[in-house]
């Protein structure tokens, strides 16, 4: 985000993290613990997202995935 210029969830720091890796929206996947940032900047930016739950907390958005440790992404890839 400090490159961007942008901080989460602004979108233009999803947007540029895009542009500079090449990706599609489509293609990518934001994973992130912090619901307010994470998930809600994926979402405004058109990702798919994955909320690293890992303190079973109550859910308070709908994310796309629910994990509760990183090695469970290897089922969404």
């Amino acid at each position: 985000s400090n490159r961007s210029g942008f901080r989460k969830p602004d979108a233009r720091m999803f947007a540029f993290a895009l542009n500079q890796t090449h990706a599609q929206p489509h293609q990518s996947l934001m994973i992130g613990d912090t619901p307010e940032a994470d998930i809600v900047g994926g979402q405004n930016a058109g990702l798919d997202t994955a909320w690293l739950n890992r303190h079973y907390a109550t859910p308070c958005l709908a994310a796309t995935y629910e994990i509760r440790c990183l090695s469970e992404l290897k089922e969404l890839l």
